[in-house]
């Protein structure tokens, strides 16, 4: 029980600091999107543990292991090298002026697509998933922000099912 906690407090730690880089920048996070952030970890985390078990049934229990352990060491070791690239450089603030956000012409697979490319930077710059800058994340940029931090636990779903738990 003690290291799937360490592992839950390691998974968490990104949404912990979009939370407070949000609190530090005024952006507020209405029950609703919280509702939908969760939701897109909980069913990512689900969804990562059934793709761990479709492996865990091909492998042997010694392979499924090892691999378990390397997907867990290597979310880490990315984790850290992340953290040190970012430290290293300072990003300047994105210019507001040279919004990305779709004409409101464009389609709406198109305006989904556009948000999901904007993944990375919504790692590197939570605010990043405020699209519309309206200092409130609506449903449509919590699913996008669901998605970005759901990302490591999909990877430690998997690895945290290959080392055996259920």
């Amino acid at each position: 029980m003690l290291s799937l906690l360490v592992i839950a407090i390691a998974v968490s730690l990104d949404s912990f600091g979009i939370g407070v880089a949000y609190g530090v920048r005024r952006i507020r996070v209405p029950l609703r999107s919280l509702i939908m952030i969760t939701l897109c970890t909980a069913l990512t985390l689900l969804l990562a543990m059934v793709a761990g078990e479709a492996v865990v049934a091909v492998l042997s229990p010694g392979l499924t292991e090892a691999l378990g352990g390397i997907m867990l060491i290597g979310i880490g070791g990315f984790a850290v090298v992340n953290q040190l690239r970012s430290q290293q450089r300072s990003a300047p603030s994105p210019d507001r002026s040279e919004s990305k956000e779709p004409s409101p012409q464009t389609s709406l697979p198109q305006q989904y697509l556009h948000k999901i490319e904007a993944i990375p930077e919504i790692l590197r710059s939570p605010a990043a998933a405020d699209f519309d800058h309206s200092k409130s994340i609506s449903l449509d940029e919590a699913l996008i922000l669901g998605l970005a931090v759901s990302l490591d636990s999909f990877v430690a779903g998997i690895g945290i099912r290959l080392l055996g738990y259920s």
